[in-house]
Order: structure tokens, then C-alpha cells, then sequence
């Protein structure tokens, strides 16, 4: 059994995406996965032509080998099998008809790459990001609409299959946000120009001041769900902000230029926006491991690159185990999808559990004609570890080559 997993690297009306790649199964083993990006060398590329070229070349399999193809898409609706082959062109160029084609909805695709490689039998999967597929309004429109914005799901293993089934979801009508949103708010006003910059406004936490804006609430909870004080102002989250904030009585400086200092004031901004989510979260994960009487907890889509909230999360007492994909935001859908379609089709199967990212190819010996024709150092040791710290101490660049990519 031979499963390729992709995700769509476009919406249905032609709006590039980031963070492609693909990924390819067989009999349950990842042979190879790669992102987009890596081939290509262009940051956050989404799409996956290059990536189903080099993770077929390097199983060594055909795309008339292929069982199945699993894809899933962003910001539209769940598309049909048909969609995805016209959208895509896999008919024309891969030969994919529909009887080889499904559709994953988006934030199923994040819990799939959680899950699927977590090793648990049993778990509760938080998905929190941006945007997923759209849940309500036209197509047509972008930001009209629900979307998934925070999903919660109860996993579990039942003779020899993974089932993920859908408990609960914050923020999915057309005037909510959710956490990932409410980062790409901030990050925007400081001055980053796409929410692919969060993890600078995460960082900027630590330099914040608590005592600044210490009565101010981003989050509360309203019967059980975790509601962002935040408008629904895509477009344009700067003046939301200003008007948010203004609401409280406090007139906030402008918002930053690109590459703009970026003053103590925006620090305290920074500290604000992740103590709120940290105590957003912390609550939602107690009720949910209460409610549904669960102890472990797997974390997918980009909010889990929030290694601060993920710590506090792993402390919860009733917690025993926390899990956090390698690729947790879309550049791992591919591997959710793969490994998805796989389970979907077979029978009799175990939890597997990944602890490693290291499916890209692998080169012997060829780099170092690479390094000689660049006149690069070459460095071998029994102890390359104290050599590299030597060299990093001592201002040098250091490129590591071991195994597979």
C-alpha cells in the first residue's frame, strides 16, 4: 500500500499558499517526506511539484505505483475529490483520477500528523492556527465567514484503527478569531509583514514588562469557549488594535515600519498578547482533559510552535504526556495525509510513534566535492562536537552534514 500526501499550495480562486511539500507511505513506513522550500529555496514555498518529484525519486516509485493521493486545502471549503484533481492538475500531470483521490479537511490533516505519529493510543488533540477551510460563507469571499481556528479532537486506537473524531471548536464564526489570528494581529503591528513571524513576537514576550497592561483581557471564557476580545478586522489588524485598545482608554503608539527599532512599549505589547494565551489555553485544556476524562495531549497547526505555552501545558497535573509534531504547522500536512490515507485502507495496524525529522534524501560522500569547490573547511572528528563549539566560539559559520536531510 503506497500513500502520497500533499497539500494544496493554492485555493480554489487562485491565492497562492505557503508551506508545501509531500510525503510518501508505504506499508506504513515513511520513505521519504521533503518540503517545498527545501527544493526550491524559496522561503515558505507552498505547493508540492518539486517535492512529489523528489520523494518518488527517492522510494523509487512511480506515480502509477501510488494507491492513493491525500490532499487537503486552506481558507476554502473542504473540496470535493474532483475539485482537488481539476484545481490541481493531477489528472493531466500524474494521472490521479478520483477513484485515487480524497480530500482532508484541513484541521483533520494537523490532528492526522499529530496523532498518526504521536506513538499514543489514546489522546486529546488541540489544532490551533490562522485559518483552516472555511466552515460558513461564500468561497468567493475570503474573509467572509467561519473558519477553523481551534479545533478539538478525542483520538483513539479501536482494533487495529485510528479513529479522530471532532469534540468541540473555538472562534468559527465570521466575527471571531482565534489565537493564531490574534498573533498575526500583533506580529503585523510590529512591524513583521506575515504571520510566519509569530515566533518573533513570542520571543519579544520575554523582554515585556508584567505590570504594563496587567488589567487588560485578550481572552475570556464564555461558556466553556475561549473568545478573543478581538475583532474580525483581517485586513487590516493595526487598527483593530488601536481601536481595542482605545476601548480601554489607552492610546497606543503607531504601528512599526518594517526593520524599525522596536521600543520597550511594543516589548510589554508582545508580553501581553502571550500571557493571555497562556492562560486562555492552560483553562481550555484543563476543561477538556476534565470533560472527557483524558491524560495526554497532542498539539498541532502553527500555534504549536509555542514552545512557552507547550511547557506550561506539559505541567498541568492531570497531563502525563504532551506531544508536538516535527512539522506542526502546514508544511506537515503532507505527512498527516500521507500516513491518513494509509490507515484509512488498512487493516490491523498499531500505533506508530516518530522521533526523528530526517526523511530527505541521503548523499554519502558527494558534499564534500561541494565544500572543495567553495574552498569550505572540512572538519572530521571523534569529538566533532567540542571542535564545532571551539569554531562558534571563535565567530565561525558552521555547516553540519550527517545522514539523511
Amino acid at each position: 500500500m503506497i500513500t502520497l500526501g500533499i497539500n494544496s499550495g493554492i485555493t480554489k480562486n487562485g491565492r497562492p499558499l505557503n508551506d508545501g511539500g509531500a510525503c510518501l507511505v508505504k506499508d506504513g513506513e515513511i520513505i521519504s517526506a521533503i518540503q517545498e522550500e527545501r527544493i526550491t529555496r524559496n522561503k515558505y514555498q507552498g505547493g508540492f511539484e518539486k517535492s512529489i518529484e523528489y520523494v518518488c525519486e527517492y522510494g523509487k516509485i512511480k506515480y502509477s505505483d501510488i494507491d492513493l493521493v491525500i490532499v487537503s486545502s486552506c481558507i476554502d471549503k473542504v473540496w470535493t475529490a474532483e475539485e482537488a484533481i481539476n484545481i490541481l492538475n493531477l489528472k493531466k500531470k500524474y494521472g490521479f483520477d478520483k477513484d485515487r483521490v480524497i480530500v482532508l479537511g484541513h484541521h483533520l490533516s494537523h490532528a492526522s500528523s499529530g496523532f498518526l505519529t504521536s506513538g499514543f493510543k489514546e489522546a486529546l488533540i488541540c489544532v490551533m492556527d490562522n485559518m483552516g477551510n472555511k466552515l460558513s460563507g461564500s468561497d468567493n469571499e475570503i474573509w467572509g465567514g467561519g473558519f477553523e481556528r481551534s479545533s478539538y479532537y478525542h483520538a483513539f486506537w479501536k482494533e487495529g484503527k485510528p479513529f479522530i473524531e471532532l469534540l468541540e471548536r473555538d472562534a468559527e464564526n465570521s466575527d471571531e478569531i482565534g489565537y493564531g489570528e490574534a498573533f498575526r494581529y500583533f506580529t503585523h503591528y510590529f512591524g513583521w509583514d506575515s504571520y510566519k513571524h509569530a515566533g518573533k513576537t513570542m520571543g519579544l514576550s520575554a523582554y515585556g514588562d508584567p505590570d504594563n497592561f496587567k488589567d487588560i483581557k485578550l481572552f475570556s471564557s464564555q461558556d466553556n469557549k475561549e473568545v478573543c476580545a478581538l475583532g474580525s478586522k483581517h485586513d487590516k489588524p493595526e487598527k483593530e488594535l488601536i481601536d481595542f485598545f482605545k476601548k480601554q482608554g489607552i492610546d497606543i503608539p503607531r504601528k512599526l515600519k518594517k526593520n524599525e527599532t522596536i521600543t520597550q512599549y511594543y516589548a510589554d505589547m508582545a508580553y501581553l498578547l502571550e500571557r493571555e494565551f497562556e492562560v486562555s489555553i492552560i483553562k481550555k485544556v484543563k476543561y477538556l482533559l476534565k470533560k472527557y476524562q483524558l491524560s495526554k495531549v497532542v498539539i498541532s497547526g502553527g500555534v504549536a510552535l509555542n514552545c512557552l505555552a507547550n511547557g506550561l501545558i506539559r505541567k498541568i497535573g492531570r497531563v502525563k504526556d504532551v506531544y508536538v509534531p516535527c512539522a506542526p504547522g502546514d508544511e506537515g500536512q503532507s505527512l498527516g495525509n500521507a500516513l491518513f490515507g494509509y490507515f484509512l485502507k488498512t487493516e490491523n495496524n498499531s500505533p506508530i510513534k516518530i522521533d526523528k525529522a530526517y526523511f530527505g534524501k541521503e548523499y554519502g560522500d558527494s558534499w564534500q566535492d561541494y565544500a572543495k569547490k567553495r574552498n569550505l573547511t572540512i572538519i572530521k572528528s571523534n569529538n566533532i562536537e567540542k571542535e564545532v563549539a571551539k569554531l562558534l566560539t571563535k565567530k565561525n559559520i558552521i555547516g553540519w552534514f550527517q545522514g539523511r536531510s
